[in-house]
């Protein structure tokens, strides 16, 4: 006989191909969904004393998890919601509710490995299972012709047998859920910013409104206006924005390629791949190199080392670079927009992460720890990954193929537009 299950949620924010939702539905004749506001995220910091989530991604995720509540309510069900000790919070519920299996999707980096563990080790001691699943990724890592530890170092290399010998998988559609039991508890209130001594006060207008409806409907606009899709990597302007609502879980790679590519069989027989492909495929491959090389993603000599001495911290240069107050303009531009809206497009976060590790010889580790702190689509795989690269110590071992030429400024932005608009919307 099937028996009550949590549906823990974490970074799989949406109801629509959620590997984990469908489980748990399917195993179980009682769902409770939870989600937790974990305070060491919300309110810790980094090595560098830089806060982990600053108020534009804060404010996406209550976006989202407010999204999250209704859409779950609008199909019979709700959302419990916590804040301290996620390990905690969720062991707590199943021990009051007595379920039978806690579900959740798989997180693979340092900090959410040891909290799975530790709920793992807790819900043991009162005979329950943490049931995983996998949501992140475009493709299944089963699915692959090779084991993630024989993963490929060269993007080229992964992308040329994952092309060949590996088909994708329909997104999965949203199941029935059952009636929300009650059961006597407190369902809790989502907290504000203040909460995390943050306001709202310094949101520019320009920031995302977070949450699976969101995303839904940015997808169809950009199904019905093809020309809007622009993932160019030659402009400031370029890009679809998805990636905030794909690094919470808010879409997955899966639907968004589906939708876009209107590839009903969605498989890969056909040559002429949708522009986001390639970017949904990127985020796999950082996705099996940190699975691959574990923890190394976030130690300053990378994961192939570079034979050269590590780069000094000096925190009056990083500090120029972060209040924008360097010798680029177009730099100083960029470090607006981030500041003012948590987002900026892969081109301006090439250009001020090279220019903070090869012209201003800082370790490249603060400009990672900056940009998970800043960043409303930070993804750890990917930010590191990306920062290795630019470091020249990735998988890949070998010199960053993006160097700041000496016009780079004028070479970005010939009409300087983008300096003209951020330049001006400098956050106090």
């Amino acid at each position: 006989m099937r028996e009550g299950g949590i549906l823990w949620f974490r970074n799989d924010l949406r109801l629509t191909d959620n590997e984990a939702l469908c489980e748990s539905v399917w195993q179980s004749n009682r769902i409770y969904p939870v989600y937790v506001f974990d305070e060491r995220i919300f309110s810790g910091k980094s090595a560098f004393g830089l806060r982990k989530i600053d108020t534009p991604r804060a404010k996406f995720i209550l976006d989202a998890v407010t999204d999250l509540r209704n859409r779950l309510r609008d199909r019979g069900s709700d959302l419990i919601i916590r804040i301290g000790k996620s390990e905690e919070e969720v062991y707590n519920i199943a021990k009051r509710l007595k379920t039978r299996n806690v579900f959740c999707n798989r997180e693979r980096t340092y900090e959410e490995v040891l909290i799975q563990d530790a709920l793992e080790e807790k819900l043991w001691s009162i005979g329950q299972e943490l049931r995983y699943t996998r949501g992140k990724m475009l493709y299944y890592t089963a699915d692959l012709p090779f084991p993630v530890t024989h993963s490929p170092d060269s993007f080229n290399a992964f992308r040329r047998e994952v092309e060949k010998f590996t088909s994708l998988r329909p997104p999965l559609t949203i199941p029935d859920l059952p009636p929300f039991d009650n059961a006597n508890i407190d369902k809790g209130e989502l907290p504000a910013l203040s909460r995390f001594e943050m306001s709202e006060v310094n949101l520019n207008a320009d920031c995302f409104n977070g949450g699976e409806s969101r995303g839904l409907e940015i997808v169809e606009n950009l199904k019905n206006d093809a020309s809007s899709v622009n993932v160019g990597q030659d402009s400031l302007y370029s890009g679809t924005q998805l990636s905030p609502w794909l690094s919470h879980g808010c879409l997955s790679p899966k639907t968004i390629y589906f939708e876009l590519s209107g590839n009903k069989n969605f498989n890969n027989s056909s040559k002429e791949k949708h522009p986001l492909y390639y970017q949904l495929l990127w985020r796999d491959y950082h996705r099996l190199i940190c699975k691959k090389y574990g923890n190394a993603i976030f130690c300053a000599e990378g994961i192939k080392p570079k034979d050269v001495s590590q780069s000094q911290y000096q925190a009056d240069v990083c500090k120029s670079w972060v209040q924008g107050e360097t010798d680029s303009s177009l730099v100083n531009a960029i470090m607006s927009e981030l500041k003012n809206t948590g987002f900026i497009n892969d081109l301006a976060r090439r250009i001020s992460a090279s220019y903070l590790v090869h012209v201003l010889k800082q370790p490249w580790l603060y400009g990672a720890s900056y940009y998970e702190q800043m960043l409303i689509d930070y993804d750890p795989c990917s930010n590191y990954g990306n920062w290795m690269e630019i470091a020249g110590v990735g998988a890949e071992n070998k010199e960053s193929k993006f160097i700041l030429s000496s016009d780079f400024d004028s070479k970005y932005d010939r009409d300087e537009s983008y300096r003209s608009r951020w330049l001006k919307n400098v956050r106090v």
